[in-house]
C-alpha cells in the first residue's frame, strides 16, 4: 500500500491569530489530544530541542515574540513591494505537514534520520522560494500521526512577491514533488500526492472533428433513447389495458358458462323427470309448456337432439317388448 505526505495551508489573518496558533504549538495550555509524555520538538539554531509540560518559559517566550514577528515581517513586506495594500499585507502563512499511517512506527524507529530529513526540506524549501521559516514545531505527542507546523514569509525576501500557494498551482505542484523527493526514501516511503492531468486548453483539427463526431453520436443516441423510453411507456399503457379487457372478457365468459351450464343442468334435470312418464303425448304436452317458459333459440338444438332419441326408442317399443329401462342420469355427474 502506497504511503502519502501531504500539507495543509493556513492564513494568519493578524497578530492575535499568529499568538493562538502560537498558543498550541508551543503547548500553553493543556490540550484533551495530547497522549503521551514526549514533548514537543521546536527548531532553535539550526538543531531541534525537547520540550516537555505546559506553559513552559520557551512556550511563554514564542508567545511574546509573535507580535513583534508580525509586525516587522509586515513591514518589510512593505518596504518590499509598495503595491501591497495595507490591508491585505498578511506576510505569513503556516503550513502543517502530515503522513500516511506507518509513520509514528518509522520515527520511534529512526528519530534521527527524521529530523535529518525535516531539516533538509526546510533548507531547500527556503532556497526554492527565496523565503524564510521563522518557526518549526513538531508534534509527536498528539492523538494521531506525527505532523510538523511550520510558519513562513508568504512572500519573496528579495523582491516582495506573494508565493501565494493556493492561486499559483505551480508552487503547490513543486512543493509536493519537493516533499516526495525528501521522504520517498525515509522508513516506508512517503511519496507526494497524484499528480492531475491538466486538460487541455485547445484541440488539435482532428480532435475537433473527432470531438464533433462523437458529440453528434451522443445526441443521436440520446434521441433514440428518448424515443424508446417512450415507446416502451406507450407500451406498458397498451399492455396494462389489454391486461385490463382481458380480464373483463375472461369474467364475462365465465359467467356465461356458469349460466349456460345451470340453464342446461336444470334443464335435463327436468328431462329426466319427463321420460320418466310412459305416455309419450302427455311428454310432449309437458315439453310444450316447458319450452313456453324459456326461449327457443337456447333449447333448441337439445330439443332436437333429445326428439331424435324420441323417435329412436318409439320405433323399438313398436317391434320389441322390452321392460322399461331407470331412468338415466344426464346430469354429467352432478
Amino acid at each position: 500500500m502506497k504511503k502519502y505526505t501531504g500539507v495543509r495551508v493556513e492564513t494568519i489573518t493578524n497578530e492575535e491569530d499568529f499568538q493562538r496558533r502560537q498558543q498550541h504549538n508551543y503547548r500553553k495550555n493543556k490540550i484533551q489530544s495530547v497522549i503521551n509524555d514526549e514533548g514537543f520538538f521546536y527548531l532553535e539554531n539550526n538543531s531541534f530541542k525537547n520540550q516537555k509540560g505546559f506553559n513552559s518559559y520557551i512556550s511563554n517566550k514564542k508567545i511574546n515574540e509573535t507580535e513583534e514577528i508580525f509586525f516587522n515581517c509586515k513591514k518589510e513586506l512593505r518596504q518590499l513591494n509598495r503595491k501591497v495594500h495595507s490591508k491585505r499585507n498578511k506576510p505569513l502563512r503556516e503550513r502543517i505537514l502530515y503522513f500516511s499511517e506507518g509513520i509514528n512506527e518509522d520515527y520511534q524507529n529512526d528519530k534521527k534520520e527524521f529530523f535529518k530529513k525535516l531539516f533538509e526540506f526546510k533548507n531547500q524549501f527556503e532556497k526554492k522560494y527565496n523565503t524564510e521559516i521563522i518557526d518549526l514545531v513538531v508534534h509527536p505527542d498528539e492523538n494521531g500521526n506525527i505532523h510538523i507546523h511550520f510558519t513562513f514569509k508568504n512572500y519573496n525576501i528579495t523582491n516582495g512577491q506573494s508565493l501565494n500557494f493556493t492561486r499559483n498551482k505551480n508552487n503547490g505542484s513543486e512543493l509536493q514533488t519537493l516533499r516526495g523527493s525528501i521522504f520517498e526514501n525515509y522508513g516506508q516511503g512517503y511519496q507526494r500526492g497524484e499528480k492531475k492531468e491538466k486538460p487541455k486548453k485547445h484541440l488539435s483539427i482532428e480532435e475537433f472533428k473527432e470531438y464533433r463526431e462523437t458529440k453528434k453520436q451522443l445526441q443521436e443516441m440520446k434521441l433514440e433513447n428518448d424515443n424508446l423510453r417512450k415507446q416502451n411507456k406507450e407500451l406498458k399503457e397498451e399492455n396494462e389495458l389489454i391486461k385490463q379487457t382481458n380480464e373483463k372478457l375472461l369474467e364475462s365468459i365465465n359467467t356465461n358458462i356458469l349460466n349456460h351450464y345451470n340453464d342446461m343442468k336444470e334443464f335435463y334435470d327436468d328431462l329426466v323427470l319427463m321420460l320418466d312418464i310412459e305416455d309419450e303425448t302427455t311428454f310432449f304436452k309437458n315439453l310444450q309448456r316447458y319450452m313456453k317458459g324459456r326461449r327457443k333459440e337456447q333449447l333448441k338444438k337439445h330439443i332436437n337432439k333429445m326428439e331424435g332419441k324420441l323417435q329412436k326408442i318409439k320405433k323399438k317399443q313398436n317391434s320389441i317388448e322390452i321392460k322399461q329401462p331407470k331412468p338415466k342420469d344426464y346430469s354429467f355427474g352432478m
